[in-house]
């Protein structure tokens, strides 16, 4: 579940229902920059229609999670032999990313910042070697070199530069 504990998002008091504290309860600036604002980020660029991002948000190890590698996905020619699991075989998640300079005002990064984006404890389980053709790095990782841990249509990954402000909080996002 994201919900906005990740990030900076400051700590609680000890007993506290929440284990943050936002104002206003999610939307707040320091709740925005980590999971949550990069998942509304990328769902809001997709919905859109600017393009098609990936985002790596799960464990690409589970079970059922390997969409990139069956025969009815799209990406599949794109990212065939692009995509390294980490948490397997020894290599460390990355939990350390960095928003390239190219790529900080873009729509898909507002709000964000790198030390926001790290230090989930499992932050990022896999990354696409770079360069993608047709695509562009939104996140880097900085443990793997040449790797993105997000990325983005090229043609149209910096529509809505200097992103829109983030939406107000719904009730349903904050039961």
């Amino acid at each position: 579940m994201i919900n906005g504990e990740t990030g900076n998002a400051p700590q609680s008091a000890a007993g506290s229902p929440r284990p943050w504290t936002c104002d206003p309860v999610i939307t707040g600036a320091a709740c925005w920059d980590g999971a949550l604002g990069h998942l509304v980020n990328a769902v809001n660029w997709a919905a859109s229609g600017r393009g098609l991002g990936i985002v790596s948000l799960v464990a690409a190890e589970s079970p059922g999670s390997t969409w990139r590698g069956d025969p009815e996905s799209f990406l599949r020619s794109e990212l065939d032999g692009r995509v390294t699991i980490w948490g397997t075989g020894g290599k460390v998640r990355e939990n350390n990313p960095v928003i390239p300079a190219a790529t900080q005002k873009y729509a898909l990064n507002y709000g964000l910042t790198s030390k926001g984006l790290g230090n989930w404890k499992n932050s990022f389980h896999a990354g696409f070697s770079r360069p993608v053709p047709g695509y562009v790095s939104i996140v880097d990782s900085a443990l793997y070199p040449n790797t993105s841990v997000g990325i983005a249509t090229a043609k149209f990954a910096g529509a809505g530069a200097n992103g829109p402000e983030p939406p107000a909080a719904s009730p349903a996002l904050l039961k």
